[in-house]
């Protein structure tokens, strides 16, 4: 499984998935300010785990009409390893209990299959990460 991709995404709770399409604030989604916050927080989480250090990489919108900067951050790109599906298992569920706002994140595997990890949800977190990881390895 070595060098697996996977997005995560953040999205207010009970919001319509945000696809890669909706990137530029359409609406629908969560407003710009709030994705941004919760990317960058989940962001600097997942980067003071040794085991993520160098591997998350910020994927951002295109830049929306009269606008010079990059986009707002869309997602978060993980690449990861036989050893670091267990650490994003284990640590996502303990990011979403710290957050003051209702907020999921969803895991999107580079073929398309996803898994979304809510508040609600996470007493099984852990084993919904691991089974959407480690469900079938890429077809190489």
């Amino acid at each position: 499984m070595s060098g697996m991709k996977v997005l995560l995404t953040a999205h207010t709770a009970g919001e319509d998935t945000v696809s890669s399409g909706n990137a530029q604030g359409e609406e629908g989604g969560m407003p710009d300010g709030d994705r941004i916050t919760h990317l960058e927080r989940l962001q600097r989480w997942l980067v003071n785990e040794p085991e993520f250090r160098g591997l998350v990489t910020q994927v951002r919108a295109a830049p929306g009409t009269g606008h010079m900067a990059a986009g707002v951050i869309e997602g978060l790109l993980l690449t990861l390893g036989s050893g670091t599906v267990a650490v994003l298992a284990r640590s996502l569920p303990i990011w979403l209990r710290q957050q003051r706002s209702e907020v999921e994140i969803e895991l999107t595997r580079g073929e398309g299959t996803s898994v979304r990890i809510k508040a609600d949800n996470l007493q099984d977190a852990e084993s919904l990460v691991r089974r959407i990881l480690d469900d079938t390895s890429p077809q190489d």
